[in-house]
């Protein structure tokens, strides 16, 4: 049974702050619940190195480039939820197992499609990242994976 995780890499950047949260325990956990493939969505530029380290453990990167507002010329992220559900509407047909880390209640229709299709999902996070609408569905909880750092 084919399965694929799709990371919403800002959330999980921000709910994994403060814990012993590291990609290559991440990718070993993944692997150990069989997850064949990763995709990770995020708008970040720059970062080079840490892309390159994604790349190097196996993630597949979606990555755009952050828009500046005219206005003020703020870097705002845009589009990363929607490339997570075109991209998950696209290999529908290719898993079997769909594993979504998403913070975002957008993604219940996604995830209503999916079991249409009789689709097996996962919703992927550290307890604080997941909106309470989540907790319907089948929850992974990595802080179950990750502690906390607790300061010295």
């Amino acid at each position: 049974m084919k399965k694929a995780i799709f990371i919403d890499g800002l959330l999980l950047h921000f709910s994994a702050m403060n814990k012993n949260f590291s990609y290559t325990k991440f990718k070993t956990l993944l692997k150990d619940l069989g997850i064949d493939t990763i995709y990770y969505f995020n708008c970040i530029k720059g970062k080079e190195d840490f892309l390159k380290k994604l790349l190097e453990l196996g993630f597949i990167l979606r990555i755009r480039k952050p828009i500046s507002r005219k206005t003020d010329h703020v870097k705002t992220v845009y589009g990363v939820d929607t490339d997570i559900i075109m991209t998950v509407m696209e290999k529908i047909n290719d898993y079997e197992d769909f594993y979504i880390l998403s913070g975002k209640l957008d993604m219940i229709p996604l995830i209503e499609k999916l079991e249409e299709h009789n689709k097996k999902v996962t919703i992927v996070g550290f307890e604080s990242s997941i909106n309470a609408g989540f907790f319907n569905y089948k929850t992974l909880l990595l802080d179950n994976y990750f502690t906390s750092i607790t300061p010295p």
